[in-house]
């Protein structure tokens, strides 16, 4: 499957895109997993970080649903949230503060895990409700989860290409830990575990193990769009 032929990913420059990217957090962190409260109106999941960072979004081309989100934090308070979580032994790299970013709040709704083949989802989630017709196409595809991360990597990557960020880091799982480096990303431990809505580990992965990944020969080329341009005839690249 290309990635490319089938998804656009957005940066989320405005304030509907970013509504939807706070709407599938809900839905992934407050309905399914239970991690953070049902709010009673709005369906967003939003926290104070969101301020700091850099929002993508992931929509089908074919059936027009929003189906991924990721935010990348910058250091704009001089640290990263990981620093306040875990005990660093190999910690955040100061003199390269400014440089660096925390990805975040990475998820793909269950619609479309469901109809993937991959056994375990790096985040856990399990299923929830039916999806449109028109993705049938789908079905079959292995690693369609996976393939939603990769593209909003290889988006977030781009974005980091560009403004000159050199360093990401990571509270996760052992699961995604084990996902991203089955394709030859190497992460770093650079501390001890904590407990977060589960046992999380701090990573760090150096922006040139990403760019200089293989993975994006296979249907992963294009560039990431600005949502605000969405509806103009010719969709430009964000400035």
């Amino acid at each position: 499957m290309m990635f490319d032929d089938y998804f656009d990913v957005y940066l989320a420059d405005n304030d509907e895109s970013k509504q939807i990217h706070y709407n599938i957090r809900y839905q992934v962190y407050c309905e399914e997993m239970g991690f953070e409260k049902i709010s009673n109106g709005g369906q967003l999941e939003m926290d104070d970080w969101d301020k700091h960072a850099v929002h993508f979004i992931v929509k089908n081309k074919l059936t027009g649903h929003f189906v991924g989100a990721m935010r990348l934090i910058l250091p704009e308070l001089g640290y990263l949230p990981l620093e306040k979580h875990c005990r660093l032994s190999n910690g955040v790299i100061k003199s390269d503060l400014h440089r660096s970013v925390e990805v975040s709040r990475l998820c793909v709704i269950k619609e479309v895990r469901r109809r993937s083949n991959d056994g375990g989802p790096p985040t856990g989630l399990t299923e929830k409700h039916s999806v449109h017709d028109d993705v049938d196409y789908l079905c079959n595809e292995r690693h369609l989860n996976r393939s939603i991360i990769w593209g909003m990597f290889r988006a977030a990557s781009l974005y980091c290409a560009e403004n000159r960020i050199h360093n990401w880091y990571f509270l996760t799982t052992k699961m995604l830990y084990r996902l991203i480096t089955k394709e030859n990303f190497r992460m770093d431990q650079i501390g001890d575990s904590c407990e977060l809505n589960g046992e999380r580990f701090p990573y760090r992965i150096h922006m040139a193990e990403i760019l200089q990944n293989p993975i994006w020969n296979q249907g992963f080329q294009l560039h990431y769009k600005c949502y605000s341009a969405k509806d103009k005839v010719v969709l430009k690249q964000c400035a």
